[in-house]
């Protein structure tokens, strides 16, 4: 008995070592090409504030959402196509705008779970909007058992960082630990002290501060946190094969997956607005007659989660 309690007890503690605890870590995994910033187009997170933002390469030149020329400044993502952007200061009024998601996993208490995310400070908007001219010094974390859009700013996140993050050129990982003493299911990123605590750095006509986000990772292992890298796998937990064909398509457009179970095909225009869907199993061909020419989003999910999700072009 006692052995199996002590075998018990260290795979229990082993849960989560080596893995990332965020899902979708780098915003590739969307329901749509952005177009208006929400953080919504992304799979996964949400807002839990008011409305802050998200960047893709897909976005048309021009638009809030592009890349690199964004809304708040040029920059290209930390990795991959997307990166999340949102005020964390506004000298006018004491605002906040955080992002946040649900962890694959609940926290354990009294585990110490390491954390690293990349930040980039805005500086203006080639756009017209802006300026984004102020640095501080308060980004962090905050853990929630409960989901929430309003999420409080109360001087005590489970992790922030004193460093003044002024960089507008490269990205910069912040890094650091906490010890879950809750049963954490829910995680959000952005300023969490108000006005009167929240140190700052003005480097120009100062109006707001404003940071991109990029590549989110939680673990109960330190090296992996620390050098964690986005390799572009947008789902480890379901090892599945797929197939689109053909593309570009006309008339039809096919899809095959190897598991025998039931999924669902979501096709989006790229102003993210559903044109199709039908769920099948194994293998459905849609009639795609009626679509205009273009560039087509298109999402498959089974019931753990999104599958794949990729570019197709009706010629």
């Amino acid at each position: 008995m006692k052995k199996l309690f002590t075998l018990s007890l260290l795979l229990a503690c082993l849960i989560g070592w080596g893995q990332n605890l965020v899902p979708n870590p780098s915003f590739e995994d969307t329901v749509g090409c952005p177009k208006y910033l929400s953080i919504d187009s992304v799979a996964k997170w949400t807002s839990f504030s008011e409305s802050p933002d998200y960047y893709n390469t897909c976005a048309d030149s021009g638009l809030a959402a592009s890349v690199p020329y964004t809304k708040f400044g040029y920059q290209n993502p930390a990795t991959g196509n997307g990166f999340a952007g949102m005020i964390c200061y506004h000298i006018a009024e004491e605002y906040r705008e955080f992002i946040g998601c649900q962890l694959l996993s609940t926290l354990q208490i009294g585990t110490t779970y390491y954390i690293s995310f990349k930040v980039n400070m805005a500086f203006g908007g080639p756009l017209g909007y802006g300026p984004s001219t102020i640095a501080i010094n308060k980004l962090g974390v905050k853990c929630s058992t409960m989901m929430t859009h309003h999420m409080p700013w109360d001087n005590n996140p489970n992790f922030y960082t004193n460093n003044f993050i002024t960089d507008t050129v490269n990205w910069i990982t912040i890094s650091g630990s906490f010890i879950a003493d809750s049963a954490y299911q829910y995680l959000a990123i952005g300023n969490f002290f108000d006005d009167v605590n929240t140190n700052t750095i003005h480097l120009s006509y100062p109006l707001l501060s404003y940071y991109f986000i990029d590549d989110v990772c939680v673990s109960t292992d330190s090296a992996y946190t620390y050098n964690y890298v986005y390799t572009g796998i947008t789902n480890l937990e379901q090892d599945i094969s797929v197939s689109v064909f053909p593309n570009p398509f006309t008339n039809q457009l096919s899809f095959e997956v190897s598991a025998n179970e039931p999924a669902t095909v979501t096709l989006y225009d790229m102003l993210s607005r559903q044109v199709m869907q039908k769920t099948f199993t194994a293998t459905t061909t849609l009639n795609t007659a009626q679509l205009a020419t273009g560039i087509y989003i298109y999402q498959l999910q089974n019931s753990k989660g999104v599958i794949k999700k990729g570019k197709v072009v009706k010629q």
